[in-house]
């Protein structure tokens, strides 16, 4: 597989017309996604064409893809009749296709003689897309897409800049193999750590946390997953001294402690299992 202007494709060979596929990836961080699908395959080589009748297709026209309305007209054989895209055989000779996509013509005259034609069609501008949101420090890409020829370039910030929180605008452009051209804004906001209180043996508000003078007590937490071991700003990890409240001093005196109203704070880059390791210690008399 190939990462290109900036999605994921590959191919691999079809055999038969029902398919099954798996398709595994996995990041850098060893996460693995896994997706799986069906689909009956039908070949889009035109038939031969049998006895004299024949199709003839005009319009504008940009690396074999059609880029108008497409005129066609049948001849050849009597009786003619035509079906579009797998529709009910209709008697006529001439019609008019549109839309984008790849159109399959079939036609047969009253002597046997039959034909296909295929109609490819792109009168669809291609698109760049990002999501609304992402997480901090998440990996993400803006996608690229068309429905018709498929793009030819694409120029987008890539990774999308997620190395802080709040809204980001960037700018596109895009251009498939027929021409036509997709230029703008984008805009998605990247949101902060998910912060939802801390592990045992640390209870959370409005419990409060008792400690003996001079015990180290383990503060484990989590940011919603692994974020890599670049998560503090310059000058942290640190520690200093609290003065304790009133509150906190008289809970002390009642239960006849005599350590002293401070503590001192660290926290490490220690991780495990997406969690946050740190701990206190309150200084002993």
């Amino acid at each position: 597989m190939s990462h290109r202007s900036p999605r994921w494709s590959g191919a691999g060979p079809l055999v038969g017309t029902n398919v099954e596929w798996f398709i595994q990836v996995v990041d850098g961080s060893g996460n693995v996604a896994v997706t799986s699908n069906k689909a009956f395959i039908e070949s889009v080589v035109p038939r031969e064409s049998t006895g004299d009748i024949e199709a003839q297709a005009s319009g504008p026209q940009t690396n074999g893809w059609y880029t108008d309305t497409v005129a066609a007209t049948i001849s050849g054989a009597p009786d003619i009749s035509y079906s579009l895209d797998g529709a009910p055989f209709t008697p006529g000779t001439s019609l008019v296709v549109n839309g984008t996509g790849v159109h399959s013509l079939d036609f047969q005259g009253s002597d046997g003689s039959h034909g296909s034609l295929a109609i490819p069609i792109d009168v669809s501008n291609p698109s760049v897309s990002v999501n609304g949101t992402y997480g901090f420090g998440s990996i993400a890409h803006a996608l690229c897409a068309d429905s018709g020829s498929g793009i030819a370039t694409c120029t987008v910030l890539d990774p999308l800049d997620t190395s802080s929180a709040g809204t980001k605008t960037i700018h596109a452009d895009a251009l498939d193999r027929a021409g036509h051209e997709f230029h703008g804004d984008l805009t998605y906001t990247v949101t902060a750590y998910s912060f939802t209180g801390f592990f045992p043996p640390i209870s959370n508000l409005p419990t409060l946390n008792v400690a003996n003078a001079g015990n180290s007590i383990p503060i484990k937490f989590s940011l919603s997953g692994f974020r890599g071991f670049n998560l503090f700003a310059q000058g942290y990890p640190a520690s200093q001294a609290m003065t304790a409240l009133a509150s906190l001093r008289a809970l002390s005196n009642r239960s006849r402690r005599t350590d002293s109203p401070t503590k001192r704070c660290w926290i490490s880059t220690s991780t495990s299992g997406g969690r946050i390791a740190g701990g206190w210690a309150r200084a002993a008399s």
